[in-house]
C-alpha cells in the first residue's frame, strides 16, 4: 500500500486508503453487534457521520470532512481480534478507543490531535474520554446511532 498524508490527500482518497488496509479488510471478516461485522458497522457509522456532517455544513456549521471520514472508519479498528486482545466487554468497551488510535496512527503516521481526540472519545462515557470537537460529538452520536439501530433489528426480528 502507497502511503498517503492526512494533510494533503482527499477525504475519498482517505477513505480508499483506510478501506484497502490488510486491517481493515480483516474487520470486514470479524462479527459485530449481532447483524454485522465491524468494517460493515464502520461504514454504516460513517455514511451517518458523513450526513450529519452534510446537514451541519448547510446550517452554517462547518466540520472537518477529512477527519469524520478517518475517525469514522478507524474508530473501531482496535477491536480486531477482539477476543484475543480483551478479557471481557467492559475491558473492551474501555480499551479499544486506544488501540483504534494507535491502529490509526499505524495507517496515517500524521493523524492530527483533533482526529485522535474524536476516535478515543467515541465510547464516552464508558471510556472516561469526553470529545473535544463537533466532530468528536458526532462520531460519538453515529456511532450510537447505528449501533442501536442493529440492535433494535435484531430484537425486532427476535420476536416476530
Amino acid at each position: 500500500m502507497k502511503d498517503i498524508s492526512m494533510k494533503t490527500a482527499t477525504e475519498k482518497e482517505l477513505g480508499q486508503y483506510i478501506v484497502s488496509s490488510p486491517l481493515f479488510r480483516r474487520s470486514l471478516k470479524q462479527e459485530h453487534h449481532f447483524d454485522t461485522t465491524l468494517g460493515r458497522h464502520s461504514i454504516e457509522v460513517t455514511k451517518a457521520a458523513m450526513r450529519l456532517c452534510s446537514k451541519l455544513d448547510q446550517l452554517g456549521i462547518q466540520t472537518d470532512h477529512n477527519c469524520m471520514m478517518v475517525a469514522s472508519l478507524c474508530h473501531d479498528l482496535g477491536m480486531v481480534d477482539r477476543n484475543d486482545r480483551y478479557q471481557n466487554n467492559m475491558e473492551c468497551c474501555q480499551k479499544h478507543p486506544g488501540n483504534s488510535v494507535k491502529e490509526a496512527l499505524k495507517l496515517l503516521p500524521d493523524l492530527d490531535q483533533k482526529t485522535q481526540d474524536a476516535i478515543l472519545s467515541h465510547m464516552w462515557p464508558l471510556s472516561r474520554h469526553m470529545p473535544s470537537s463537533k466532530e468528536g460529538w458526532i462520531l460519538l452520536a453515529a456511532d450510537k446511532y447505528v449501533s442501536s439501530a442493529g440492535t433494535i433489528r435484531h430484537l425486532l426480528e427476535k420476536i416476530k
